[in-house]
């Protein structure tokens, strides 16, 4: 894609959340905005993909799963201090920022059987599946898959495109773990299982939306009511959250957590005594003005102590408040009181605004969604998009302290005022080398996809969409809170009777795999059912733009953070509002309402 124009008042990089706000507020003001993305989806690292784009994440994270590791031949040269047109240059170091924020991912696919297999069929399918590997040869790797790949398709009558392409798919995972001998033998039996179970999610890939960083919006958070008052909440549909749960150690259930007066009296899981104390801390928690006397006792203690102390709540209620109501993410201890009070009230008052519930979920994926919504905004406003376009470098002024513009990979050249970008654009000299737990953060996740429900109280619908929160526990070897968040055809994330459910946990190792640090909850979810059809797990970097060092980078970009570890998506509002009043001054209102045509009011 070639333009005419070349100077923009705006040079947006990135189509994630933050970016995208912004794009949105910017081109509002009048402001022309070019905005990026080196990808050919929308979102960036918030994006969410359909199950044959998973398929093809899964397969670019592993090209080269050493990536961060070692220099190719073939990686393009740093540009970092040529000159080009008199101007100098510093390099966009995008796909390779994006590979390392990607850790220790392991993706499983389980052995199905197609409900339209015949018994002829299945005598074809799986008669003589060992196959011997002769890997004396020159390219022995490539020998071995295309041995498979032969293999698998001969055993399938006229296979279609999805057929083909879960047997591609599979022989490229399963050659990832041969072992370097001359020869050996490989069973395929359960490769023709997978084959079908791959085959299937690919013929219903485009109902599958997989959120690489999952967000639930809070009824009552900043970012319901910009989508409001701007007019951009009617590009989105929305589901709201029915049921919370938390998983209680020592019965080995999930426990409804009680949210009404109603929901407290009704419920058989705590008892009479414990009611009247939840009550009296809900009561409180709602009041509109706390007792200062209680802030002035508590208000610098654990939110735990204070619990404890004050309203003598202990045990299981003590957790479900910390884990499933203030949804504290991390060491119970870190959250003083004055925190953990505020994010009660925060959710009790999110209640009851659009039902029963106090989170929002976007329909077709969650804050992919929300940014493309953002960026259809800015689209309006004469905002301009150019995706599948890689930017190569930075163009900045003699002494580096101000940018003026891109050059895209195809040599197209784009001045402007103001550069943003998501943090892979930013070249590498810019980071600071202190960062630390306040600017760099890991989360292991996982993906999990089964037949039927994991998280299901008695009484409650399947389709519901769940949350559920796993406190620490020795007993469980759980060492952080692992949220789960449940999704079904109802929130257009999977097909009918499939059901998503997505775990996240804070890693404090970076080099732990991800799988370690969640398996004891997908034990939990998967205890009582059949296998589950897919488990991907990955861990993800999220970095704050706090990390890049002030003192370096030219005064006119601002880097937009990462996706983070929290659930919803008042932090990314917030950090694009702030970058907004920087560029474009107080005076300028932020995503004004819409102005109404007066003769259609």
């Amino acid at each position: 894609m070639s333009l005419e124009q070349t100077e923009f008042d705006y040079i947006i990089l990135g189509t994630g959340l933050t970016e995208s706000i912004l794009a949105a507020a910017i081109a509002k003001t009048g402001k022309s905005v070019l905005h990026v993305d080196d990808a050919d989806y929308y979102g960036g690292k918030w994006a969410s993909h359909p199950f044959g784009d998973l398929l093809k994440w899964i397969k670019t994270q592993r090209l080269d799963d050493d990536i961060t590791n070692k220099e190719t031949n073939d990686a393009p040269p740093s540009l970092n201090g040529l000159s080009i047109d008199g101007k100098h240059a510093v390099t966009v170091n995008a796909l390779k920022a994006r590979n390392e924020s990607i850790r220790h991912l392991s993706f499983f696919c389980y052995p199905t059987e197609s409900d339209n297999i015949t018994e002829d069929d299945k005598s074809t399918l799986y008669s003589d599946t060992n196959i011997l590997l002769d890997m004396n040869r020159e390219s022995p790797l490539g020998y071995a898959r295309d041995t498979i790949v032969k293999a698998l398709s001969d055993r399938f009558t006229n296979p279609s495109k999805t057929t083909k392409e879960a047997i591609e798919f599979e022989v490229d995972q399963l050659v990832l773990g041969f072992p370097p001998t001359s020869s050996f033998s490989v069973d395929i039996k359960d490769s023709i299982g997978r084959v079908q179970t791959l085959k299937e999610a690919l013929d219903a890939s485009r109902h599958y939306n997989f959120d690489l960083s999952p967000k639930l919006l809070s009824c009552r958070g900043d970012m319901v009511e910009v989508l409001i008052k701007s007019g951009i909440g009617r590009y989105l549909e929305f589901k709201g959250l029915e049921e919370s749960y938390v998983f209680e150690a020592e019965s080995q259930t999930f426990d409804k957590v009680p949210i009404s007066k109603e929901d407290v009296f009704s419920t058989d899981s705590i008892a009479l005594i414990d009611k009247r104390k939840l009550m009296r801390f809900l009561t409180f928690a709602m009041s509109d003005e706390i007792d200062p006397a209680v802030l002035e006792t508590y208000g610098n203690q654990p939110f735990k102590t204070m619990l404890e102390e004050k309203f003598k709540i202990n045990g299981k209620l003590q957790k479900a408040i910390i884990y499933a109501i203030a949804l504290v993410h991390d060491d119970a201890e870190k959250v003083s009181a004055s925190e953990g009070l505020e994010r009660t009230t925060a959710y009790l008052k999110s209640l009851g605004r659009f039902g029963r519930c106090a989170f929002l979920r976007p329909l077709y994926g969650g804050a992919s969604e929300v940014a493309q919504a953002f960026c259809r905004a800015c689209a309006v406003q004469g905002g301009i998009y150019m995706l599948n376009q890689p930017v190569e470098k930075f163009l900045l002024n003699e002494d580096r302290s101000q940018a003026l513009g891109i050059v895209t990979r195809d040599g197209q050249h784009f001045t402007s005022k103001w550069i943003i970008g998501s943090m892979e654009y930013m070249n590498e000299e810019w980071f600071s080398k202190q960062a630390d737990e306040e600017t760099t953060r890991w989360t292991s996740r996982a993906i999990l996809i089964t037949n039927e429900p994991p998280i299901l109280a008695e009484g409650s619908e399947k389709e519901n969409i769940r949350f559920s929160v796993f406190p620490p526990s020795e007993q469980d070897d759980i060492a952080k809170p692992i949220f789960a968040l449940q999704l079904s055809i109802e929130s257009m994330s999977c097909p009918r009777n499939k059901y998503m459910t997505y775990l996240s946990v804070i890693s404090d190792e970076p080099e732990r795999d991800a799988k370690s640090e969640l398996e004891k909850a997908v034990e939990k979810l998967t205890k009582n059912s059949e296998k589950p059809l897919f488990l991907l797990y990955y861990k993800q970097r999220s970095q704050k733009s706090s990390v890049i060092a002030t003192d370096i980078i030219p005064n006119n970009i601002i880097a937009c953070s990462d996706p983070d570890e929290l659930l919803d998506l008042d932090g990314p509002l917030s950090e694009a509002q702030k970058a907004f009043i920087r560029c474009c001054g107080e005076d300028e209102e932020f995503l004004p309402a819409p102005e109404v045509d007066p003769d259609l009011e």
